[in-house]
């Protein structure tokens, strides 16, 4: 009985001191996570979390990752300079991805589950050997890194958080666009392919449309871009990027990363179909009631073709005045007609 009294009075204790000075204490669980590398190959499995200060940074030996169904978080920087990972296979349990937990490996393919509703700053950036991207349209709740926090990708519950880039030859979605688009403010690539299942969007040899096709919704980035037959409304919109908002100002992220690129971005040519009617300046952000302004997309463009005899002269001065007043552009834009 009085080991039983000191135990009770100790806890006592113990709560009286807590609640009075706000003192809390942090017990972790042992891990139940196993990690296995061999012949190149890591494999994680286990239930829960990867603990935080867990991290394979530099290890040249990783050259494939396999995470388990169970496993439910990447720790920061878990893979951070593995030059030589090429393959990661993510399970559908992931919720979160931490910071730079990617960055600068040499992954090839990736896959992000619907189910992840967080990806750390940085976690795929300078990820340059990526061909194809499947990944939901819908926005993620970007973790800041403590040290360096940048931009944001945006979301409508997050307006502004910190960056992430996603760059790949292709970016597949997997499932709807929200009708704002704010995820594409972050993409890099020459090809988008939009779920069949999206209600609102469809794409086309790397463009996305409306749903019937009618109206451009975002150009890729790659030298050519034809529009294709049965489009008829060309918005500027598509060809712009969005700005964010920093603290000391406007500033465009997309701007800094295509001056960096602009040796490889040369002789840019759009291609306007037969079909086309209207060129319209009218931005999501007065569709949407998105908040924001938006930039250019790329500051290479040198011609565009149009191949419609329908246009009005007001959308023709529309498409002129727009590359009048390019901010980014040294040269002249050169408007074909060809019909």
């Amino acid at each position: 009985m009085d080991k039983i009294k000191k135990v009770l009075i100790c806890l006592s204790l113990f709560i009286i001191i807590h609640s009075l000075y706000g003192i809390s204490f942090n017990v972790q669980a042992k891990s139940r996570i196993s990690y296995t590398l061999k012949k190149g190959t890591l494999t994680i499995s286990g239930k829960g979390m990867m603990p935080e200060n867990k991290t394979f940074k530099k290890n040249n030996k990783i050259k494939k990752v396999i995470i388990k169904d169970g496993i439910t978080s990447i720790s920061a920087h878990a893979f951070e300079d593995c030059k030589n990972l090429k393959y990661i296979k993510l399970p559908k349990t992931i919720k979160r991805i931490g910071c730079k937990s990617f960055y600068n490996t040499s992954i090839e393919n990736l896959t992000i589950p619907e189910g992840v509703e967080v990806i750390g700053e940085g976690a795929f950036n300078t990820c340059n050997y990526i061909k194809a991207i499947k990944m939901p349209g819908h926005g993620f709740y970007v973790e800041p890194h403590k040290e360096l926090p940048f931009l944001a990708i945006m979301d409508e519950d997050f307006p502004f958080e910190p960056m992430i880039t996603f760059k790949a030859k292709t970016i597949i979605f997997t499932n709807s666009l929200p009708p704002t688009m704010e995820v594409l403010a972050v993409m890099d690539t020459s090809n988008y392919v939009v779920s069949k299942n999206d209600p609102e969007y469809s794409s086309k040899k790397g463009v996305i449309y409306t749903k019937d096709f009618t109206r451009t919704v975002r150009l890729p980035n790659r030298k050519k871009v034809v529009i294709c037959e049965g489009c008829k409304i060309f918005e500027m919109a598509s060809y712009w990027y969005t700005f964010m908002e920093s603290e000391d100002g406007w500033m465009s992220y997309n701007y800094y990363h295509r001056i960096a690129n602009e040796k490889t971005r040369k002789n840019r040519i759009i291609i306007l179909p037969k079909s086309l009617e209207y060129i319209t300046d009218k931005s999501y952000e007065e569709r949407h009631d998105m908040e924001g302004g938006y930039g250019y997309y790329n500051n290479s463009l040198t011609k565009i073709i149009i191949k419609s005899d329908k246009l009005s002269k007001k959308s023709i001065k529309i498409l002129k005045d727009e590359f009048k007043y390019h901010p980014l552009k040294k040269g002249k834009v050169k408007i074909e007609l060809q019909y």
